[in-house]
């Protein structure tokens, strides 16, 4: 009856329409919440001190390749990270002025740290399923089901703590998971060409394209280089391995050997002057002053790291339960599936992946509210890859299962997506406070603004001396919210 019943529905191509073109609309709708959920977050602390920009990040922005540092070896802050800086202070010196077209002048604001965030999960939900099924359309049936394998564990509150790959903080999302996207358009071309099988060319426009996009995105967000050193190494020990288990002798010799004989030339040459630019990032990236402000030796830090990876993975229930349920996946697939050895090599890759980068976050530094090294920003390459594994594990094991375990398979997976759905629902209106505040700000005529409610204002923390609302409000000025560029603010509870 089963058997029947699910042979029925895949022959019935009008229904299997109607089936992804409700999937279609539950993934839009998803999006339409999620924005809705974005628009209610409060700003933050390093917001304005990138986009105006502070005096510490000035010296950053006058020097797009880090050279300074060569020179002068003293430091500052942040010297491997322009182009992200520098994007970020675009759109937002930008975007929201266009905004006040349709939005008041404080709305626009958020409104367009919603549409930043909005186009940052689903660039990610998008590349996830081009990545594995090679189509372009957002109509492709099996894209269509990947979105919706995908887009319930992008938790704006719910499992917020371990499981944001947008964060909260717009500084945060942008730094983290939208320069993720970069990472993830650097390697299209070679997932399009050599697993999907695109018959485009490496012309020598490629590799100018490529010489130019590697340093761009490894002077970037501080995760982009050593994803990209990660993953060279990945790919040229895989490719020096397999040539060695074919041939007789020495297994390290032939390995070296393989990686120069069987790498396609592209990747040779584009994987090392992206490498080579990554390890110029770090190099420069170790004379950032703001790794000085808080310091906590390496070996203690590799003593805190088991503890932090534990509490990520199984410290809340949404991401152990996929931790397991990606766990029994793996080895229903390596069991079952006839095709186990043609795709083995690349979940043994994303596995290996995961545990090489984790290996190796305490060396970017400590920092106090990355108390246990794993945190939910530096997670994000490492829960991307979770959903493109369970997404990709999900449609395969159900292929090869007979009706009854077919039954039981979409029950489970059916039931951990409307789980964390279900567990997102809420909207919170974390910005209500702030928004009073900066309309207080923005009628006040006074040289030094006091408010009233204890909520902070484009800040971490309250603000205790007008002094330290400069930049908001060198930036409130640029918006036109504030008619003076001299005007300051205090929060009054923080008088003494």
């Amino acid at each position: 009856m089963l058997k029947t019943f699910f042979l029925k529905l895949e022959q019935n191509s009008t229904l299997m329409k109607v089936i992804y073109g409700i999937l279609l609309l539950f993934f839009v709708a998803d999006l339409a919440f999620s924005f809705q959920q974005f628009r209610y977050f409060a700003l933050e602390g390093d917001f304005s001190t990138i986009i105006i920009p502070s005096d510490s990040y000035k010296i950053a922005m006058e020097n797009p390749l880090g050279w300074q540092v060569l020179s002068h070896p003293d430091g500052y802050a942040q010297p491997n990270r322009y182009f992200e800086f520098k994007v970020m202070m675009e759109y937002f010196k930008h975007v929201p002025l266009l905004l006040q077209n349709f939005f008041t002048p404080i709305g626009s604001l958020y409104f367009s740290v919603a549409i930043l965030k909005l186009i940052t999960q689903f660039g990610l939900i998008y590349l996830i399923g081009l990545f594995l099924t090679g189509k372009w359309s957002i109509f492709n049936k099996r894209n269509i089901l990947i979105y919706t394998l995908c887009f319930p564990f992008f938790q704006t509150w719910g499992y917020q703590e371990r499981m944001a790959i947008i964060d909260p903080s717009i500084t945060y999302a942008f730094c983290y998971a939208t320069s993720t996207i970069l990472v993830i358009l650097f390697y299209l071309p070679f997932v399009l060409k050599y697993f999907h099988n695109y018959t485009f060319k490496f012309g020598g426009l490629w590799y100018v394209i490529f010489f130019l996009y590697s340093i761009f995105i490894n002077l970037n967000a501080s995760l982009n280089a050593p994803i990209i050193l990660v993953v060279s190494l990945i790919t040229f020990l895989g490719y020096g391995m397999l040539y060695a288990k074919k041939h007789t002798g020495n297994f390290i010799k032939n390995t070296v050997i393989g990686i120069f004989k069987t790498i396609p030339k592209p990747i040779f040459y584009i994987f090392i002057w992206g490498s080579l630019t990554a390890l110029y990032s770090l190099y420069i990236g170790t004379f950032n002053l703001e790794n000085n402000w808080e310091t906590l030796s390496i070996s203690e830090r590799y003593l805190r790291l088991p503890i932090g990876i534990y509490k990520q993975f199984l410290g809340n229930p949404g991401l152990k339960m996929l931790t397991i349920t990606i766990g029994i996946q793996i080895l229903l697939f390596y069991v079952k599936h006839p095709e186990k050895n043609k795709y083995s090599k690349f979940i043994l890759a994303a596995l290996i992946f995961m545990a090489i980068y984790l290996l190796l976050l305490p060396l970017g530094g400590y920092r106090s509210y990355r108390p246990y090294i794993v945190r939910r920003d530096t997670f994000i390459p490492v829960l991307l890859l979770l959903l493109a594994l369970f997404s990709f594990l999900s449609y395969k094991n159900w292929t090869i299962l007979n009706s009854y375990f077919k039954l039981i398979h979409t029950v489970w997976i059916s039931y951990i997506l409307i789980f964390f759905t279900i567990n997102d629902k809420d909207i919170i209106r974390q910005n209500d406070c702030e928004i009073r505040s900066l309309i207080k700000i923005s009628e006040s005529n006074a040289p030094v603004v006091e408010l009233d409610e204890d909520c902070t204002v484009m800040g971490w923390v309250l603000v205790d001396n007008p002094v330290y609302s400069n930049y908001n409000m060198m930036l409130l000025y640029h918006y036109g919210i504030i008619n003076n560029i001299d005007q300051r603010y205090i929060h009054k509870s923080t008088k003494k």
